[in-house]
């Protein structure tokens, strides 16, 4: 992103104000009709995409040109001015019925050009390639042969189809709807608390709890970032809040600059599938799946803290395994009365939660949040009235990234439901079911990993619940959990290599090689792999069950993945007899079989018909 100064830097600054004022405005007082609100949304955040992200990457330290400002008014024009303008006729037409003007099908082809080119800027090149190659494919489909071949499209109708629309797909569709409101002011909400010293009590909180133990700095990282990916949701500025103080800490105790990187990067993995918020992806998957967003934030809970669980197991075994001790107390900087003391940050966090058991809506809850974060800010002078226009401004510009991409994957989406190229996938993924379960799930979550190389986390949830969530609907699996196995699986892509971005983020604080900062971060994180599959397979650990079942399902999964890490990691200290280090390599797969047969041990039940688990 352009770091733009002079009076261009002041306009786009009061630009970026107004944008955050407009959602926070329509978050209290009401939502504008559905296109009123998503094309003002469009006209903000379209223009900064092309003035604040260059064309070339060369060109990061260059002002915008000539050519970005056009683009910039073009972008106006054609996503706000002219859809206002327009407004009545485009709701009271009948779409693929009543034509389209000249004009229309002028703005329409010019909005998809912008749209691509923006989300190459500012998303993902791979992404635009993803989506121009959707769009090529309703022309040349009708020449392809079996189950790809589909009705021609003309160019008119391809425009109408993503342009003119505003139910469920195109560029207007449900996913712009939901970059509009809820993600829109969830971000502005985390450019507040990015301001305040929420980041460091959570820091400092950690240090008290585990700093002393076996490898301190590290577990320090994964506790700070799970609790700040708790109102973050983003998994590289986790990274960068967190990261920038444990980091350094982890390296000089005796970690190496990889595995330190790699343990921040896992732990703000994570922190996107944490409730309360749980990222932008987890209000797309409340629209797509129907359930209440605190509904999700339930059933992901259990999941989230089994995460976190295994990963500080991992880490413990790891400085066990190098001899890393932890701090002293006088290490620390700080106690447990110092925490006390402090506790005050924990404000937005209390309001948010309340927020949402008192029946709140998440609009409403994130408003509310954003109150006490100021006041909380502003009360122990942290932040002052120029920094409240600061996290405005800053707001609206970490919020051009979901846009855009929620608007492109709109576009991709028409593609799938108008094409019925979902229905091969599902073919597939049903045939290969007739194998077995777990191979079809895991076609779902491989295809999951690769769109989540190119693609930010929300996007390719999008693009692979469209395809997959039909498929795994008709093998009798549960919707929640459906659901909720591609979101886990496209948020543990940003820790599989090759494209592997947490990690790139905690390689460069780490000063570290990225490409094994991601090796390293994959392998941390590979033993929680599993975790999808087995709440897939058995509910109760979404809190689909009686109470009995989910408790016995936690129990069982905390003893899967202690065998499981540990066969991973393969630590066996002097306690152990020689034998069974001579034989390392077998003493691991026997762990690792052992934690599986714990963990799916009501599935095991079930397929060898023992009936315990069905009367619990």
């Amino acid at each position: 992103m352009r770091k733009i100064g002079g009076k261009i830097g002041r306009v786009i600054f009061i630009f970026c104000v107004i944008s955050a004022v407009f959602h926070i405005y329509t978050a209290f007082s009401g939502v504008l009709p559905p296109r009123y609100q998503r094309s003002i949304h469009l006209g903000f955040m379209m223009p900064l995409a092309f003035v604040l992200y260059p064309a070339r990457r060369r060109d990061a330290e260059k002002p915008p040109s000539l050519m970005d400002y056009s683009l910039s008014i073009i972008s106006i024009f054609v996503f706000c001015v002219y859809i206002l303008m327009n407004v009545e006729r485009f709701e009271w037409r009948w779409q693929f019925i009543d034509e389209m003007t000249t004009m229309d099908l002028i703005c329409g082809g010019l909005a998809v050009l912008l749209i691509l080119e923006g989300t190459r800027r500012a998303v993902a090149p791979a992404m635009a390639v993803l989506a121009a190659a959707a769009l090529g494919y309703l022309l040349i489909g009708p020449y392809l042969p079996g189950v790809f071949q589909h009705d021609s499209f003309p160019i008119q109708r391809i425009i109408e189809m993503e342009y003119a629309g505003v139910d469920l797909e195109g560029i207007f569709g449900t996913l712009t709807a939901i970059s509009s409101t809820f993600v829109a002011t969830f971000v502005i909400f985390g450019s507040f608390v990015a301001r305040t010293s929420i980041g460091r009590y959570f820091n400092d909180m950690a240090m008290v709890l585990t700093g002393r133990s076996v490898g301190g700095p590290a577990k320090v990282a994964v506790i700070s970032s799970g609790l700040f990916g708790m109102i973050s949701g983003v998994g590289a500025s986790n990274v960068y809040t967190t990261g920038t103080f444990t980091i350094p800490l982890m390296k000089k105790i005796g970690f190496k600059p990889e595995f330190a990187g790699a343990v921040e990067a896992a732990a703000s993995t994570g922190g996107q599938y944490m409730p309360p918020i749980m990222g932008s992806a987890a209000f797309i998957m409340a629209e797509l799946s129907g359930y209440p967003y605190v509904a999700i934030c339930k059933a992901a809970f259990i999941s989230a803290a089994l995460f976190y669980g295994a990963l500080l197991a991992m880490v413990h075994l790891k400085a066990r395994q190098l001899g890393i001790r932890g701090y002293s107390q006088d290490e620390l900087g700080c106690d447990i009365k110092d925490i006390l003391v402090r506790s005050w940050n924990l404000l937005p966090i209390i309001v948010l939660v309340a927020c949402f058991t008192r029946g709140f809506t998440p609009l409403m809850a994130a408003i509310w949040a954003i109150a006490s974060t100021i006041v909380l800010g502003l009360v122990t002078k942290q932040i002052g009235v120029t920094d409240i226009f600061k996290a405005l401004a800053e707001g609206t510009q970490n919020t051009v990234l979901v846009a855009l991409a929620c608007a492109c994957a709109g576009m991709i989406i028409s593609v799938i439901s108008h094409t019925g190229i979902g229905l091969a996938f599902t073919g597939f993924i049903v045939g290969a079911a007739k194998s077995s379960l777990f191979l079809a799930l895991g076609f779902v979550m491989l295809s999951c990993i690769i769109l989540g190389m190119g693609l930010p986390t929300s996007a390719a949830y999008v693009m692979a619940s469209t395809l997959a969530i039909p498929a795994l609907l008709r093998l009798d699996l549960n919707l929640m959990a459906c659901h909720l196995f591609i979101l886990y699986s496209a948020i543990f892509s940003e820790l599989t290599p090759p494209v592997a971005i947490c990690a790139y983020v905690g390689a460069q604080i780490a000063k570290a090689d990225p490409t094994r900062t991601g090796i390293e971060a994959f392998k941390l994180g590979i033993g929680a792999l599993v975790l999808p599959y087995a709440f897939v397979t058995n509910p109760s650990l979404i809190l689909e069950g009686t109470w009995l079942q989910t408790a016995i399902s936690v129990i069982l999964a905390i003893g899967g993945f202690s065998f499981i890490t540990w066969g991973i990691v393969g630590y066996f200290g002097d306690n152990w007899s020689c034998a069974i280090k001579k034989n390392k390599q077998i003493a691991r797969l026997v762990l690792l079989a052992a934690g599986l047969c714990v963990m799916f041990l009501p599935q095991i039940s079930e397929y060898f018909g023992l009936p315990f688990w069905s009367k619990l």
